[in-house]
């Protein structure tokens, strides 16, 4: 069952993630079934919000995506911006090595990644993630 927030998160994405069938073992780990894929959402994220029949998840995506957009921190409006590019001329994609895909986790998962600062994609190995604390 899907709780509201990750409605409101499936909503809020311009890709689509796909993982394959979800499979449980015995001890409750999940199976990998499939690679780990996406592909641009066939709706816009206005169009998603809009169908959002219920109006107080229909205002909270409304202003969280508000947000988004705006914040200069986010690589989410990128995203925004290639998935419309993208329905209208498709192209292949490769977001693993593709210098255009960094800060895509701030599309995928905008509750985590509210700021490219914290993307994985990001880190190109020149930043030292080193404490600063001198040895002893």
């Amino acid at each position: 069952m899907i709780t509201k927030g990750e409605e409101d998160i499936l909503i809020l994405r311009p890709l689509d993630i796909h993982t394959g069938d979800y499979q449980k073992k015995q001890h409750g780990y999940r199976v990998r079934t499939s690679s780990f894929r996406v592909s641009w959402s066939s709706k816009s994220v206005q169009e998603k919000i809009n169908g959002v029949t219920d109006a107080a998840s229909r205002r909270r995506c409304a202003l969280a995506y508000t947000q988004l957009i705006r914040d200069n921190r986010s690589d989410y409006n990128k995203f925004i911006q290639m998935r419309d590019v993208a329905q209208k001329n498709p192209w292949p994609y490769e977001i693993y090595s593709n210098e255009a895909y960094k800060g895509i986790e701030c599309a995928l998962w905008p509750n985590l990644y509210y700021s490219h600062d914290l993307c994985e994609s990001h880190i190109d190995g020149t930043a030292s993630r080193q404490s600063g604390k001198s040895p002893t």
